[in-house]
C-alpha cells in the first residue's frame, strides 16, 4: 500500500524571484520537477566588426513585463579576443511579449565613438556593424471600439518614416479588422527627432471609404480613432 504525502515546490531564482507552487497530495514514487517558466526568448548578439578598426563594443540589453513583474537585463563586451555570439535568455510569463530593448556604444581604435540609440527588436539575433543605426517597432492598434457599432468594416493605416539625409526610407500598411487586432511599423533610424507620418482610411459595410491626411508622431503605441 502505497503512503499518501503531500509537497510543493521553491524554485529559487538568480534575480530573488522565487516561485513557489501550492502543497500537492501524492503516492507517486518519483516527483518530476519542471520548468516553471518552460517559455523563454533567446535573442543572439553577432559581431560583424572590424577589429582591425574597432577597439571594442558594448551592448546593454533589457527586457520588461511589468504587469507580470518580468524584469530582466544584461550587458555584453566583444573585443578582437573576445568576440563570440552572445545569448541573452529571457524566462517569459506572457509568450505574447518578445520586444528586447538595447543600446550599443561602439568604440573605434582612432578614438571615434558611435553610440547607437535605446533600439527595440522582435527578432532572433542583433548584428554589430560599425554603420548601426537605431531601430524602433510602432505598435498600431484601434481604440476600443466594435467596429460594428460604427458600421466599420476595416481600418487602414499608412505609415511612413524619411530621413533623407541619412538615405532613411521605410513605409508600411496595416490593416485592422476589430478592435482587438494590431500590426506594427518597424524602421531604422539615426536622429531621434525625426518623427514617422500616418494617414488612416476607413472602409464601412455600405462601401464608402473616408481618408485622414498625414498627421506626424513620436508614440511608440499608436492608437487608432474607431470613427
Amino acid at each position: 500500500m502505497r503512503t499518501q504525502f503531500q509537497y510543493k515546490l521553491v524554485y529559487r531564482a538568480s534575480d530573488h524571484r522565487d516561485v513557489e507552487t501550492a502543497f500537492v497530495e501524492t503516492d507517486e514514487e518519483r516527483v518530476t520537477v519542471r520548468d516553471p517558466r518552460p517559455n523563454k526568448r533567446t535573442l543572439s548578439v553577432v559581431s560583424n566588426l572590424d577589429w582591425a578598426t574597432v577597439e571594442r563594443a558594448l551592448v546593454d540589453l533589457m527586457y520588461e513585463d511589468p504587469e507580470n513583474d518580468v524584469f530582466a537585463d544584461a550587458s555584453f563586451e566583444f573585443n578582437a579576443d573576445e568576440n563570440a555570439s552572445k545569448n541573452f535568455v529571457v524566462d517569459l510569463v506572457n509568450p505574447s511579449r518578445r520586444q528586447i530593448a538595447y543600446q550599443v556604444t561602439i568604440l573605434f581604435k582612432n578614438g571615434r565613438l558611435l553610440e547607437v540609440p535605446r533600439s527595440l527588436t522582435n527578432d532572433r539575433r542583433i548584428i554589430l556593424r560599425s554603420n548601426m543605426r537605431g531601430h524602433r517597432i510602432i505598435t498600431v492598434r484601434p481604440r476600443p471600439v466594435d467596429f460594428a457599432s460604427k458600421r466599420l468594416r476595416e481600418i487602414q493605416v499608412e505609415l511612413r518614416y524619411e530621413d533623407m539625409n541619412e538615405g532613411l526610407s521605410f513605409s508600411e500598411l496595416v490593416s485592422l479588422l476589430s478592435r482587438h487586432e494590431q500590426g506594427s511599423f518597424e524602421f531604422d533610424y539615426a536622429d531621434d527627432q525625426i518623427a514617422y507620418e500616418y494617414r488612416v482610411t476607413y472602409w464601412y459595410l455600405n462601401g464608402m471609404t473616408r481618408s485622414t491626411g498625414w498627421n506626424i508622431a513620436k508614440a511608440t503605441d499608436l492608437f487608432i480613432p474607431v470613427a
